[in-house]
């Protein structure tokens, strides 16, 4: 409570101000994205682990900040010194555990970041994995087999899930009819690619993204599209679609609708600056998704 306040505090002299002394000697008013807030607190807390200002913090709390207000407890400048080099690396260490879930920026301004953020962007797998489950729609190309456009990519937008919130399979499933035009493409040629982003959700809106700025993190799966036989898998399916998209339920009887997924055969994932990367399908299957 002491140090805290004093080292964050903006209205300080500016010539101890660690933190921002020009911005905050012509300060402005710039969106506050999660992103900006996470980074900022990263950074402070990088900053006071450093000898340097764990000296000045110390020397600080040792003389007029706290000990010498405690004239009677002659050991304090070794508790606080202790108490300081010891727990600072602590708490920073539990503050960067839970900087990614957004839950300190959201306490110092409400909604600043989204409720289930993805993993970090370097966690390839588990990333690719987020993106699939928390999607409930994509956009899958197939290779069109109707005039005018035969042989020619075709996309089309369908609403998916692999599985039901928080049971995720990492296979996408799909409702569908034989009569749709994609699939009167893959009855042709069953090979189609799913497109899936982030910027569908709130977290790329909290970050100030664009859709197709890399950080808003998308993946590309190519596989084979099949009719899903199995009864157990196909239960599975319903349960899944069903439970994200209640009024699949109530589609057309006799337009023999009936469960189809797509059998990966690739992932591309493009989530940070540098380039898309392909996460290895053993990899992606193993992953576990911590959100829901």
């Amino acid at each position: 409570m002491i140090l805290w306040p004093g080292y964050y505090d903006t209205e300080m002299p500016l010539d101890l101000d660690y933190n921002c002394p020009e911005q905050c000697s012509d300060p402005k008013e710039e969106p506050y994205y999660c992103d900006t807030c996470q980074l900022a607190i990263q950074a402070s807390m990088d900053q006071l682990l450093t000898e340097y200002f764990m000296d000045i913090v110390v020397d600080g709390l040792t003389g007029p900040w706290f000990c010498d207000t405690r004239p009677d407890d002659l050991d304090c400048p070794n508790k606080v010194n202790m108490t300081i080099r010891d727990g600072l690396p602590i708490l920073a260490g539990e503050m960067f555990t839970i900087l990614d879930s957004g839950e300190v920026c959201n306490t110092a301004v409400d909604d600043t970041c989204p409720k289930n953020p993805p993993p970090p962007h370097d966690k390839y797998a588990k990333m690719a994995r987020y993106i699939t489950h928390v999607s409930n729609h994509g956009a899958m190309a197939t290779i069109s087999s109707r005039d005018p456009t035969t042989s020619f990519p075709f996309a089309n937008v369908f609403s998916m899930a692999d599985g039901p919130l928080g049971e995720s399979s990492g296979t996408m499933y799909m409702y569908t009819t034989p009569i749709e035009i994609s699939f009167i493409d893959l009855a042709i040629d069953d090979r189609a690619s799913i497109t899936l982003s982030l910027a569908q959700g709130e977290y790329c809106d909290h970050q100030g993204l664009d859709p197709q700025d890399p950080p808003c993190g998308h993946v590309c799966l190519t596989g084979r599209v099949e009719r899903v036989l199995d009864p157990e898998e196909e239960e599975f399916a319903q349960r899944a679609l069903f439970s994200r998209h209640p009024n699949m339920e109530y589609w057309p009887a006799d337009h023999a609708f009936y469960f189809a997924k797509l059998n990966m055969t690739n992932i591309i994932l493009l989530d940070w600056f540098g380039g898309a990367i392909t996460v290895p399908l053993e990899e992606y299957y193993a992953a576990k998704v911590d959100h829901p």
